[in-house]
């Protein structure tokens, strides 16, 4: 058997908690608490994605820096932010790379892993994304400048204004939670 009961699953794209296993089909709970009642004859020739069976699993996010900014001051600083997220694990330890070099920014792509039996994976990288754009800010790393064109009516000088505008983060908030989201188990 690829999967028991409880388990978080993808057969064929499809996504859910797998409630029981019939003769005639696989019931699963989607994420959104929907039951999904998948053909036994389907499942057994599905690609199948077990999300339960390794507890460890990594996530990642990008970041995307001004193109003057320090390549290295930015990832030294992102990582040792992610570490510190409640549910980061420390081995392995968080990574990056740089993803791509565009005209508007750099972007920069980090990974981290979690227990996902003992944190809610979309937790944590959540709260990964805050610490780290939160850090970039105290330390005037910026984000790309976004250029807007303004288009004059007829009667106006034939003439387009350029202004470049920066984009702000919002304010700072509290460390959130980043336990195992068990609603759907209670469903099941």
């Amino acid at each position: 058997r690829p999967f028991a009961p409880g388990e978080h699953v993808v057969i064929d794209n499809r996504e859910g908690k797998v409630v029981a296993l019939t003769s005639r089909a696989t019931l699963l709970m989607t994420l959104d608490g929907n039951e999904l009642r998948l053909p036994n004859a389907m499942v057994f020739k599905a690609v199948v994605l077990n999300y339960s069976k390794n507890p460890q699993r990594r996530f990642d996010f990008i970041v995307t820096i001004d193109p003057a900014e320090s390549i290295p001051e930015a990832h030294a600083l992102a990582l040792e932010e992610i570490g510190r997220v409640e549910g980061v694990l420390a081995d392995p330890a968080p990574s990056w790379i740089v993803q791509d070099f565009l005209p508007t920014g750099t972007q920069l792509r980090f990974f981290a892993w979690v227990d996902q039996h003992e944190s809610d994976l979309g937790k944590v990288r959540s709260e990964a994304i805050r610490v780290v754009k939160g850090a970039f800010t105290r330390a005037g790393i910026d984000a790309p400048r976004t250029t807007t064109h303004v288009v004059m009516h007829r009667e106006a000088p034939a003439e387009a204004a350029t202004a470049t505008a920066k984009i702000e983060p919002t304010h700072e908030a509290e460390s959130v939670g980043t336990s195992v989201n068990r609603h759907i188990d209670r469903q099941l």
